[in-house]
Parts: structure tokens; sequence; C-alpha cells
């Protein structure tokens, strides 16, 4: 069993999605993460914390750009985790580079299965970018200027919210189609029925207006996750014009985040070139 074959039973799909089983170098990666997150905090001016819920993990970090302009577009990002772990506070590494170029950086915190279930999580995210919108002005950015982007579930996530707020999406190493992860360990916890992939799974995230769109995969992270990402864009084909893709050469699902904070990178410059030709 390896990453070039299909994922066709119960353990070929375990294979697929066991990300740190397959990637042992996962966790070094979270801890590279986390440090140079670290930094970032304590260098750059920013808002921890923001709360807009009543629950602890329902908060917002915000990095403003150095000018209050009131017209900055900004980049909010989602966290993956399998709709399980993870944190913000990992991902602050990935601001600098949005930041220098003129970009807000807006990065948000969402209720955890199993305490909550998923449409619980899919309405937190909704309701976050919602409220940065409402309350752009405060922050220096422009409410007609948000760019969604989510990596692995979180780009789940940040399509349903930018599907909702009309605004353009960034999808990273992203998990659309359910089914698999319906019929894997992940769904042990029972989380998933039917109904629940129905409602929430890859024909129910659906471009609804004139944003844009960047699919991103590394070819390094194997055949089920660049499925992924293909047969959502084959998806969003039929609803927009303004689809593109990105298959990263030497990239896994770890060190494509990475790329995103990298300015020397296709997949910053991809990013970025969609933020800026975001409708005024």
């Amino acid at each position: 069993m390896d990453k070039y074959n299909e994922a066709t039973d119960r353990a070929s799909i375990d294979y697929h999605y066991f990300v740190r089983g397959r990637l042992p170098e996962w966790e070094s990666y979270i801890e590279q993460f986390s440090s140079q997150s670290a930094d970032v905090r304590q260098k750059f001016s920013y808002h921890a914390d923001i709360v807009y819920g009543e629950h602890d993990r329902q908060k917002i970090d915000v990095f403003p750009t150095e000018k209050y302009t009131q017209n900055s577009p900004a980049l909010v990002f989602i966290h993956g985790g399998y709709w399980r772990m993870l944190d913000k506070s990992i991902f602050s590494f990935i601001a600098p580079e949005f930041l220098s170029a003129g970009v807000a950086v807006a990065l948000v915190n969402y209720r955890l299965l199993p305490d909550v279930g998923l449409a619980d999580i899919v309405d937190d995210v909704k309701t976050a970018t919602s409220w940065l919108a409402t309350n752009a002005d405060k922050f220096g950015f422009d409410s007609n200027k948000i760019t969604l982007c989510g990596h692995s579930a979180g780009a789940h996530l940040a399509a349903h919210a930018a599907m909702d707020l009309n605004a353009n999406f960034i999808g990273v190493s992203g998990v659309y189609d359910l089914e698999p992860i319906q019929n894997s360990f992940l769904n042990d916890i029972g989380f998933l029925d039917n109904e629940t992939v129905d409602i929430f799974g890859a024909n129910s995230i659906m471009p609804n207006g004139d944003g844009s769109s960047l699919f991103a995969f590394g070819v390094e992270e194997g055949v089920e996750f660049s499925r992924q990402t293909l047969s959502q864009v084959e998806l969003w084909k039929m609803k927009s014009t303004k689809v593109n893709m990105l298959a990263i050469d030497n990239a896994n699902h770890a060190t494509i985040v990475s790329e995103l904070a990298n300015s020397d990178s296709n997949l910053f410059k991809s990013s970025l070139n969609l933020i800026k030709q975001i409708r005024s």
C-alpha cells in the first residue's frame, strides 16, 4: 500500500487519511510552525483572541497592515486538523509576507469534535467570517475584499464560509468529499452520517457569486488528496469561470503550508494575485 494507489476499501482509505501515520515528520513541522508563529506574535502588532462567541475557542487573531487605510484586502485563514485538533496560534507564521504586501491577516479558531457536531463547526466559521466582515473597518480592511483560505479540513470550512459570504476562496490540500472520511477511522466517533455528508459534502460547496478561487495540492500528497482537489475543481467549473488550480511539486501535506508563507513560491504569488484582483 502506498500513496499512489487509490483508496478502495477501509484499509486503503485509512492509509491515505492518516496523515501523521504516513508522514512521520508531521509533528516536527507542527512544532516548527508553532515556534515560528510565536516569534511572529512577538515581532508584530496584532489583536489577540477577539471574541465572536461564548465558547473559549470562538476567537480570532487579526494582524492588521501597518497603514489603517480602511480598504486593504484581508486573508482569513482557517486551520485544519480534521475538525478535531490544532489551533490558530500554530499558523501565525503565514502572516508576515502577506502583511508586507499590504494584506491584513486573520486567523480563526472554532469549536472541535467531538464536543460539537460538524454543523456547529461550519456555523462557527461562518459566524466568525461574518463578524470580521461587519467589523472590518475596526482593523483597517475592506469588508468587500476578504479572501477565505483553509488548509486540509480547514479548506472545507473556508469554502462553506466563502460561499456564505460570497468571498474569494483559496483551498490548500483541501478535504471536500466527506464520503471517504465517513468510511474511515476518522468517523469512529460517528460524527458523519449520510445526512451530514449530503448537507456538508462536496456537492454542497459550490460557488454562488462572482468570486475567484484557487485550489492547490502537493504532488507528494498522493492520489487521494489530489483527487479531492481535482474533483472539487471540476464541480466549481460548472458554476464559475474563475477557478484556478496549482499542483505543487515536492510538497506534501505539511510543507505545502510553508509554501503559503514563502513569498518566492508559486502558491504565495498565486494567492496574492487572487487577493489583489478582488472586486472593489
